[in-house]
């Protein structure tokens, strides 16, 4: 296992080979299940300064990559703001695993069960590479070729006070699987 102390250092090891970030590790978890080949190294990301915690700034949420769910599943201010994404959040596996799955994690996989609630909120991905930061909707992160970049943080509009939302989220199994089927959407309300 492999500790950077920054992203810099993080990204080199990546570029040294056959290489994974892990943080939580839930994710991994799951591939190693299914019978997909474990990595050389392991470069845990989980001490690096700055990609935890929730900052509300205006009028959304800057959420640090390593911010684990059930810390967004306990934060009050998710809950009431974020209706949609906390209702994601408690659909996602099982108390004990939202303490350690991260929400970078979540997304970094591209099959996370947080997709459809983020897609919907129009949620944007701040990422770092050898070439630079940048920051992207959601949607064109994930047309993207995955690999080479660190997410920092997801950042997640408020939606206005006249919405609707809804969130569904069909597995085979009640706790710790991921979704085969998952859907969520937003309907503004203009005018009743």
């Amino acid at each position: 296992m492999l500790h950077p102390a920054s992203i810099a250092d993080a990204l080199a090891m990546l570029a040294g080979g056959d290489a994974r970030l892990v943080a939580g590790g839930t994710a991994l978890q799951l591939e190693w299940a299914k019978g997909l080949p474990k990595p050389r190294s392991l470069v845990d990301i989980g001490q690096i300064g700055g990609l935890k915690g929730i900052v509300p700034a205006g009028n959304e949420f800057r959420i640090g990559a390593l911010t684990t769910l059930g810390a967004l599943e306990r934060d009050a201010t998710v809950r009431e703001e974020l209706p949609l994404l906390a209702a994601a959040i408690r659909a996602t596996a099982g108390p004990a695993v939202r303490n350690l799955a991260t929400v970078g994690g979540n997304v970094a996989g591209r099959t996370g069960c947080l997709l459809p609630a983020l897609l919907a909120l129009d949620a944007r991905v701040e990422s770092s590479s050898v070439v630079g930061r940048r920051t992207l909707p959601l949607s064109e992160w994930l047309r993207q070729e995955p690999g080479g970049e660190i997410i920092e943080a997801i950042t997640v509009p408020v939606p206005g006070a006249h919405v609707r939302w809804t969130h569904r989220k069909i597995g085979l199994r009640a706790a710790f699987t991921p979704s085969v089927i998952g859907a969520a959407g937003i309907i503004e309300i203009v005018d009743g």
